[in-house]
């Protein structure tokens, strides 16, 4: 089954891309994100990742007027179904006091959950109030196979959509019933004590 996955064919973008004329730009939209980045922990640009690898998104922005900035990233699969959405509005320890009128501000996604195939990434930069620019498809990626179980095995490609540590165990009938037989309880006998109350005595 990984063999399926990494020989399928891949064409992904570069790892950059210009958003200042972006075509998936929202109309009314104010145009603030002027590129976004993807790269791996080395912080070389990347536009395939392992499953379970690093995925940081640094997307540049200018305004003339100073704001308090939210980004919020959410990646999706090739058939617009949303499956991550990250925003420091809503992501605690990362609300941004100070206001800006330019910078670069960046989401990191440490152990990426996904299952390979081609992803793309919607954009939306604001403040706490409201969304000022928004790009959808800014940028696609993919997600390369990876033995992330350590069994040379993955789920069927269209089983699911991401992949999640788990853990089993069994227990045997015979066994079980067995143990209910060995259990005895320690007998508690209920006498009456004067006023109605109950005594409670082995």
């Amino acid at each position: 089954m990984l063999m399926r996955y990494m020989t399928a064919e891949l064409q992904p973008d570069s790892g950059v891309c210009q958003l200042t004329l972006h075509p998936g730009r929202r109309r009314g939209s104010s145009s603030m994100m002027t590129v976004i980045t993807l790269s791996e922990e080395n912080r070389i640009l990347h536009a395939a990742f392992r499953m379970g690898g690093r995925l940081t998104v640094s997307v540049g922005f200018s305004s003339a007027q100073a704001f308090t900035p939210v980004l919020t990233v959410t990646i999706k699969n090739l058939h617009g179904l949303p499956i991550i959405r990250a925003s420091n509005q809503f992501v605690g320890g990362f609300n941004f006091d100070q206001r800006h009128n330019s910078g670069t501000i960046t989401c990191a996604f440490d152990k990426l959950p996904l299952l390979p195939g081609r992803y793309a990434i919607d954009l939306s930069l604001g403040d706490s109030l409201r969304e000022l620019d928004t790009v959808n498809d800014a940028i696609t990626f993919e997600v390369l196979p990876a033995d992330v179980f350590g069994t040379g095995k993955l789920p069927p490609p269209g089983s699911a959509i991401v992949f999640w540590p788990a853990h089993f165990s069994i227990t045997d009938l015979d066994q079980a019933r067995e143990s209910g037989r060995n259990y005895q309880p320690s007998a508690v006998s209920h006498q009456p004590k004067k006023g109605g109350s109950v005594l409670a005595g082995s």
